[in-house]
């Protein structure tokens, strides 16, 4: 969807370059993201079955490896994002990079995040999970026509899709851990 908005909103150019930016940002990550999703889901289940009171500290650990493996590519992309773009695919594309910059937040919530997704699944509470994709939804296209509205542009607009995102995401890793430790107050 959001390439889509981009194209309407801004026009092809834009289009393209935040297109070629999230499939060279998001798609080594999500890489790595689906095999360790895998395993977390995998051993999560495992716990949930034999011992509950295990499952929090899987999650933290998860969490923690993943946010200190992502913190060598968000550096690369914050600082070299627009170079780096440039000199791979041409001086054309270096605005590009510059939007990779204005999402990097949301890149390294997106890999410390994703694999952790399926916990509300897991616990068979997929109406929260539904509830969460209804606001991020909600509030990316309400806040995308009102940075589109004011006339503020495709950098704001991409600015404004990174942090979005990040927090959103960062919002779910929350209700995930509450829920898991709802789960102590339980036992």
């Amino acid at each position: 969807l959001p390439p889509i908005l981009f194209l309407f909103m801004f026009g092809q150019h834009v289009a393209g370059w935040f297109g070629l930016m999230v499939r060279v940002c998001s798609a080594p990550m999500m890489l790595i993201g689906k095999s360790v999703s895998d395993a977390y889901a995998s051993e999560f289940s495992k716990l949930l079955r034999d011992d509950p009171a295990a499952l929090k500290a899987l999650f933290v650990r998860t969490f923690r490896k993943l946010a200190l493996l992502g913190l060598a590519p968000l550096t690369v992309i914050v600082v070299g994002g627009p170079f780096l773009f440039g000199l791979v695919f041409g001086e054309a594309w270096t605005e590009a990079g510059v939007y990779a910059r204005f999402v990097a937040l949301y890149t390294f919530a997106e890999f410390c995040c994703f694999p952790l997704f399926l916990t509300p699944s897991l616990l068979r509470r997929q109406r929260v999970q539904l509830a969460w994709d209804g606001v991020l939804i909600g509030a990316l296209l309400a806040g995308l026509w009102t940075v589109w509205s004011l006339g503020w542009g495709p950098r704001a607009a991409v600015l404004y899709y990174g942090l979005c995102f990040a927090l959103m995401y960062f919002i779910h890793v929350w209700i995930s851990y509450r829920m898991l430790s709802s789960l102590d107050t339980e036992a």
